[in-house]
């Protein structure tokens, strides 16, 4: 069997494959020793050097260094700076105003770059072409504009797949997104923000981004979003009692966070709909119909009492802050994995569970587990232990 082994790692490319299926999809961390000590001794990176960009590449390898700011210099002057393909720079408040020039980054090995800008930042229009990945940071609160940031946004690398910019931060030009660009990271209320960036500007780009978050404060910026294809996800805070009616909020939506007093009418909440989060100052005294695809639900406080047929059979989570009404049977989904009910203390009965639920948290729980009442798939179970009376193993139903 060893002579077989050494047989075959004794062959270069079978070698590099093996090492390459060995290291997919792993992140390794390395400190900025690894890149200034002698590389030709029995060191992290001697070996590390054997992946190639395209090894890195191909099968989702990172190479992470984390430094601060100072450290910048020691960094672009290693010999071995290419080794590292995801470069992360740490928060740290810049007393001794370091310039950070982004110009001196290395132009073909980096594919990662989470960094923090400040108004001593430059080269922002100079990234590495290479870049795939990139995370804009704030090393301050000035979210009004930044120019390393803004000469960022309008010169990005051209095989950018996914590009993370700061809450709220005001976008004052035209951004030309990559056709490449698969994943927005970006939460705003500015209207000229959401225009400068909008897709549309980029005829390639015609797919949502699941991780771009609108923020709206009033129920009549509603409307506005309705031509907004390419937005999938809202957060609408707002402390007006106005009820929310069928058509205010955009057919395409598939994301919605809800801070709002008024009641929700039937119909309003549109079948796209698959996440929901509803928080109230009061307790929620009738449900809406919910979407007929919906798989995620948060209530923060619920005063009905939940009966067959509220509840879509695709929900697979739902989380209820404040809920105190017994459980009957046929009431949650058969499809419900996780279940957590915050403020539940009522006596939970056989076949009230679903067979398909593997998370259950129930952190104010007080009663006996009757015999068979957890289902079989149950792999996490969270109670109040320290007055739990014991649990026995005909606690869990049968298969």
């Amino acid at each position: 069997m060893n002579k077989l082994f050494y047989s075959i790692w004794r062959n270069r490319y079978l070698r590099s494959c093996i090492r390459n299926k060995q290291f997919q999809d792993i992140v390794i961390k390395i400190n900025l020793k690894d890149l200034v000590i002698d590389i030709s001794n029995n060191s992290n990176s001697k070996y590390l050097t054997l992946f190639t960009d395209k090894d890195k590449k191909d099968n989702r390898i990172s190479i992470r260094l984390e430094i601060e700011v100072d450290q910048f210099n020691q960094y672009i002057n290693s010999h071995y700076r290419d080794i590292v393909n995801d470069l992360v720079f740490i928060k740290k408040h810049n007393k001794s105003k370091v310039c950070l020039d982004c110009s001196q980054l290395p132009r073909d090995s980096l594919t990662r770059l989470s960094c923090y800008f400040d108004e001593y930042t430059v080269g922002g229009d100079n990234l590495p072409m290479s870049l795939t990945t990139l995370i804009i940071n704030l090393r301050g609160y000035n979210i009004h504009g930044i120019k390393a940031v803004d000469q960022v946004l309008e010169n990005l690398p051209p095989l950018l797949c996914k590009l993370s910019i700061p809450y709220k931060y005001q976008i004052n030009n035209r951004v030309n997104l990559p056709h490449t660009l698969q994943d927005l990271c970006y939460s705003t209320n500015s209207k000229s923000s959401l225009t400068n960036i909008s897709p549309s500007l980029s005829s390639t780009i015609t797919k949502p981004f699941s991780n771009y978050e609108a923020l709206v404060e009033t129920l009549d910026d509603l409307y506005w979003y309705h031509d907004q294809q390419w937005i999938s996800k809202l957060d609408v805070t707002t402390t007006a009692a106005t009820p929310i009616t069928h058509g205010m909020i955009p057919s395409h939506i598939k994301q919605l966070r809800l801070c709002h007093n008024g009641a929700i009418d039937d119909g309003a909440l549109p079948d796209s709909l698959e996440w929901i989060s509803i928080k109230t100052n009061i307790p929620v005294k009738r449900l809406p119909v919910l979407p007929h695809q919906l798989r995620f639900l948060y209530i923060n406080d619920l005063a009905q009492q939940l009966s067959k047929g509220i509840l879509p059979p695709t929900l697979e989570l739902l989380h209820i802050n404040k809920y105190n009404q017994p459980l009957m049977t046929d009431v949650l989904p058969n499809g419900l994995k996780v279940l957590r009910l915050d403020n539940f203390n009522q006596p939970i009965d056989t076949n009230v569970l679903p067979q398909s639920l593997k998370n259950l948290d129930l952190p104010c729980y007080n009663h006996e587990l009757k015999p068979y009442v957890l289902p079989p798939n149950l792999q996490i179970l969270r109670l109040k232990v320290h007055h739990q009376p014991n649990i026995y193993i005909q606690t869990i139903s049968n298969k």
